[in-house]
């Protein structure tokens, strides 16, 4: 039988891209795909770097990155240049986010077929001034549209690669899935906030994307009503620092349980509530997961929460950036039986929604359409 062509996955990788990217090649080798992965460990969290480890030294290359432009570009894009100037047979590259989309752009010439996911374009940053907004879309749409395929996570990404001018032909919608440990459901009680106490959770990065600070904001407000409330924060990040100081300032150290960087499976039998707070998103795989394990969720407006939780759980969206609505939302909440259990309902659809098989063998059908070109 003749062999596959070699997958190549790139991409300067944290929190949800580094899940995907992982979920993909197990996905891709369980259904005898040749695979390398192309990854930096500069922001890489441990426990990703754990699963990394079982991947074979033939299928992987560490290779360095800066997240944003940075003179060892140069040398990044040297080492990929060779590698894809004496690969053998034919091949396709899956580049993920911007850094490794902009080096999959300049690589073009080298590579035969090529697909590219942004798991959230830059763009969409609320807080972005009109001019840099302008310029990052300049950018983003002169080197999405060298790809043969962009695939958005979310409808709305969808969306914004046609209004960046990215021909419709070339673009695909194509979900994250999640694998949930369906073990760990069997002790969840159905609704988790009646149990006479309340811990919100937080699960992301500590960077500014992900607006940690109005999390701390929210817990303070809902703690004015609930000062038996308590926090699970998973996650660590560049902001860690001024967010622990914000805690010490607010008096709200004493609630807070920091748990750094840890799978979300260790973390959620903790939770009562998911608040999600991200300026923008693609398609956040803690929104997937808080359904996959049934938390209630309270979550800011974003392409990813609207993605998720809009057509099921509308309710769940606070069309607010504001604290007070958010912690009224969740009070609201943990006071209401009737409320809880509209909200484990949709919980429960969402996560029959998300599979991750149905996401790899999509992206597999994309992989085998270009390839049979």
């Amino acid at each position: 039988m003749k062999s596959r062509p070699k997958i190549y996955l790139a991409a300067e990788a944290a929190g949800g891209v580094a899940r995907h990217v992982i979920d993909l090649y197990f996905g891709l080798r369980k259904r005898n795909w040749p695979v390398q992965v192309i990854l930096s460990p500069t922001r890489m969290e441990p426990m990703y770097q754990a699963e990394i480890a079982t991947i074979p030294a033939a299928h992987l290359l560490i290779l360095p990155m800066q997240r944003g432009p940075h003179w060892s570009d140069l040398a990044v894009m040297a080492r990929l240049r060779n590698l894809f100037r004496n690969a053998h047979g034919r091949y396709l590259v899956h580049a993920h986010s911007t850094k490794a989309g902009l080096l999959g752009a300049a690589l073009r010439p080298w590579i035969p077929k090529s697909l590219y996911t942004p798991h959230a374009y830059r763009s969409v940053d609320p807080t972005l001034s009109p001019m840099k907004r302008r310029l990052i879309q300049a950018a983003e749409r002169t080197f999405s549209s060298t790809y043969d395929r962009v695939i958005a996570v979310a409808p709305a990404e969808y969306d914004h690669a046609i209004t960046l001018g990215i021909q419709a032909d070339r673009i695909r919608h194509i979900p994250n899935g999640v694998r949930v440990d369906a073990e760990g459901l069997k002790n969840r009680p159905f609704n988790p906030v009646a149990r006479g106490k309340l811990t919100l959770g937080f699960v992301g990065r500590l960077a500014r994307q992900k607006n940690p600070l109005l999390f701390l904001e929210v817990l303070r407000e809902v703690a004015a009503v609930r000062p038996d409330v308590r926090a699970v924060i998973a996650g660590d990040g560049p902001l860690r620092t001024e967010l622990q100081a914000f805690a010490e300032h607010s008096s709200l150290a004493h609630h807070i349980d920091w748990r750094g960087t840890v799978p979300f499976a260790s973390v959620f039998h903790h939770m009562d509530v998911m608040v999600h707070t991200s300026f923008y998103e693609g398609m956040p795989y803690s929104l997937i997961e808080s359904a996959g394990y049934r938390i209630p969720i309270v979550s800011t407006k974003n392409d990813g929460s609207t993605a998720i939780l809009g057509e099921l759980l509308p309710e769940a969206i606070v069309d607010s950036f504001e604290a007070k609505a958010l912690a009224a939302r969740v009070l609201s909440l943990c006071s209401n039986p009737a409320v809880a259990a509209r909200q484990m309902d949709g919980l429960e659809k969402i996560a029959d929604h998300f599979s991750i098989d149905r996401m790899v063998e999509s992206i597999e059908r994309e992989y085998e359409i270009l390839l049979a070109q």
